[in-house]
């Protein structure tokens, strides 16, 4: 399965096509659609996701109030401004450090509190 994001209406050109997802049969959980390639969108505009289904299993399309700004669901070709989907923007994958380092961070740093304590004062 796979998404197409749509310009102008549901018809209108294509301007993006997400990494395709396999998921099994009776699968009933939420799905991340990524864009491979990035795409450029404006504010104001309205942009669609088509969902294209390859094989299997029929698929539904969960929509609510996620709170998007001008945000608005269709279904069935009738739009419903009191819904949206949630998605996000700009999405970059941010490294995390390794349990090593941190070990090692956190070690000094209690070393250095340790040492500070330790020193005698002077008068």
């Amino acid at each position: 399965m796979d998404v197409l994001l749509r310009s102008d209406s549901i018809t209108g050109s294509i301007i993006g096509t997400s990494d395709s997802v396999t998921m099994p049969d009776g699968y009933a959980d939420y799905t991340d659609f990524f864009f491979s390639t990035p795409i450029t969108v404006k504010p104001g505009m309205t942009y669609y996701f088509q969902p294209v289904v390859e094989f299997g299993d029929s698929w539904e399309i969960v929509y609510g109030y996620f709170q998007y700004p001008g945000g608005t669901a269709f279904a069935n070709g009738t739009a419903n401004s009191f819904y949206d989907l949630w998605f996000r923007e700009g999405v970059v994958a941010v490294p995390e450090p390794s349990s090593v380092v941190l070990l090692v961070l956190g070690g000094g740093a209690l070393a250095l509190f340790r040492r500070a304590r330790a020193k005698p004062k002077t008068s």
